[in-house]
């Protein structure tokens, strides 16, 4: 009996993720231990110049060794990303299905599903479920206070070279957000309007979207909500 698909893909995954991962951890604790430090000792020698100095100098050199991490995940990504034919309703289906409770009780928030017959896309389906399941998530905390609804829907395009493309909504009825942050920050690390939040879900979203030859629109409204479409290339 042959494997099945997924469980090959995992298993390759682990084996090609674990050298590279012991090393990411390794760059990442090194850098956070110095930020820690510099942290600690923000507060008592804010005022002194010596110390402004050495922070800005810390900073220049942890954000240059910070993107030289980025560049060596992005140059890598043939080796961590495996793709095969993943149904996108399927996806959003099992994201439905585990929906916290506490947005969903008393139906505070309405989950309204509209997902076409389309086609599968090449991809890799750990990834594709983390960036739609963060863009759930930020539609459910759009909501959180007042309730709403939220909208997944999927479609097929045809484009004007006759090429078809797969387009799945993720709406919200939520606060929204202004055109100026949309355009600016929307999609900026460590930009986020939460209390709680490194402001890196969205940015993650876009760049596995990205890996999958995708596109991300947004159109929001202050109070009156906000609708990401994602676009795939059918296979």
């Amino acid at each position: 009996m042959s494997a099945n698909p997924r469980t090959i893909v995992a298993r390759q995954r682990a084996a090609a993720l674990e050298p590279a991962n012991s090393l990411l951890v390794h760059d990442i604790r090194n850098l956070s231990f110095r930020l820690g430090a510099l942290l600690h000792n923000l507060e008592a020698s804010y005022d002194d110049p010596l110390f402004k100095r050495s922070v800005l100098e810390i900073l220049t050199d942890t954000v240059r060794k910070m993107d030289g991490i980025v560049r060596r995940c992005r140059e890598r990504k043939d080796e961590v990303v495996f793709k095969i034919p993943v149904d996108l309703n399927q996806i959003l289906n099992r994201l439905v299905e585990r929906l916290p409770g506490e947005y969903l009780d008393r139906g505070k928030i309405l989950v309204e599903e509209r997902y076409a017959r389309i086609p599968t896309v090449w991809g890799d389906e750990e990834f594709l479920s983390e960036a739609l399941a963060i863009l759930i998530q930020n539609a459910l905390d759009a909501m959180a206070e007042k309730g709403g609804r939220l909208r997944l829907e999927t479609r097929v395009k045809e484009t004007r070279g006759g090429k078809r493309k797969i387009v799945v909504t993720v709406a919200d009825t939520g606060c929204g957000m202004s055109a100026d942050f949309v355009k600016k920050s929307l999609f900026a690390p460590f930009v986020t309007t939460k209390n709680h939040g490194l402001g890196m879900g969205l940015y993650a979203s876009r760049k596995i979207v990205a890996l999958h030859d995708g596109t991300i629109r947004v159109s929001s409204r202050e109070g009156r909500g906000t609708t990401f479409r994602l676009f795939f290339n059918a296979r």
